[in-house]
């Protein structure tokens, strides 16, 4: 069985993502069936993929065992508990905005717009002082999500989980443009509860905007502006369920395949593919969208 079948087919859940943001952290939540733990342990440490990523990205450390408190590179992954047969795992939406003790050249430290009265200033946020990104974190959970997605994309082994399976994700971890891509599958289950949910045309579905707009603001610790906000979209343009997704970036997001159209015509589910997903923070977001979309879907549905 792969990924795909879940479009045509009423599969019992193996894996899927939630996402919490009514908390002071904002976080991830995956929930993997014990079923799947069984049949897939543990990853091998000196796999070529996990090699290939650590020596890439300077990771410190890679936890391939499913049965253990964290998994993932650097410990994305941190074991919380077990929710009914799933065992769940924690992923913290990351703070990677450092604030350094370097004068802002752009207000040279005052914190103020030099060209509107009683702003903050645009580059530093009113702080008078220069900030640094840490993208470690972020490419920690890419990277970590790559390795899960691998083996998660193909399943033989029953679940008998009383929901069916909501999408599957397939995501890449590389440095350059458009190489961070995420890709999937939305069940028939997910798509006929799209399209009787959101049934009119350009209908924007807020769960999902609210929750990137959300993750975000956590990442850099500020409140995004108008215009910004207005980049993050999840809307539905046709009677059928056609689910687009669009993050910050130059139109950047995810949006029906090849093919879906006829697909949904039908009653089926389909296939989603990115556009312009250059790195791990768009990819964030977007996989953020989708758990959000879940959480509603099980919400309604489960």
């Amino acid at each position: 069985m792969t990924s795909e079948d879940i479009t045509t087919r009423n599969i019992p859940a193996w894996y899927y993502l939630t996402y919490c943001h009514h908390t002071e952290k904002p976080h991830l939540l995956l929930h993997v069936h014990k079923n799947f733990i069984s049949a897939n342990p543990s990853v091998d440490p000196q796999s070529r993929i996990v090699k290939f990523l650590k020596e890439d990205f300077a990771f410190n450390s890679f936890a391939g065992d499913l049965n253990g408190n964290y998994w993932g590179f650097n410990e994305a992954f941190e074991r919380t508990g077990e929710i009914d047969d799933f065992v769940v795992f924690r992923i913290n939406i990351p703070v990677l905005i450092q604030k350094t003790t370097s004068e802002c050249r752009r207000c040279h430290g005052s914190g103020q717009d030099g060209y509107q009265e009683n702003q903050p200033c645009a580059r530093c946020g009113g702080s008078g002082k220069v900030f640094d990104v840490d993208w470690q974190a972020a490419w920690a959970i890419s990277a970590s999500l790559t390795v899960f997605t691998m083996p998660a994309d193909m399943f033989d082994g029953p679940t008998n989980t009383a929901f069916p399976q909501p999408l599957t994700l397939q995501t890449s971890t590389k440095k350059g443009r458009s190489m961070c891509p995420i890709s999937g599958n939305f069940s028939r289950e997910m798509v006929v509860w799209i399209a009787s949910k959101f049934s009119h045309q350009e209908e924007v579905i807020g769960e999902i905007t609210k929750a990137m707009i959300s993750a975000q603001e956590s990442m850099f610790a500020e409140q995004l502006n108008q215009c910004d906000k207005c980049q993050f979209r999840a809307h539905i343009t046709t009677p059928h369920g056609w689910l687009n997704i669009s993050c910050l970036g130059d139109a950047s997001g995810i949006t029906p395949g090849s093919g879906a159209e006829y697909d949904m015509e039908h009653g089926e589910g389909y296939g989603f593919d990115p556009h312009n997903v250059d790195d791990p923070l768009q990819q964030l977001y977007l996989v953020v969208a989708l758990a959000a979309l879940t959480g509603f879907f099980l919400k309604e549905t489960a």
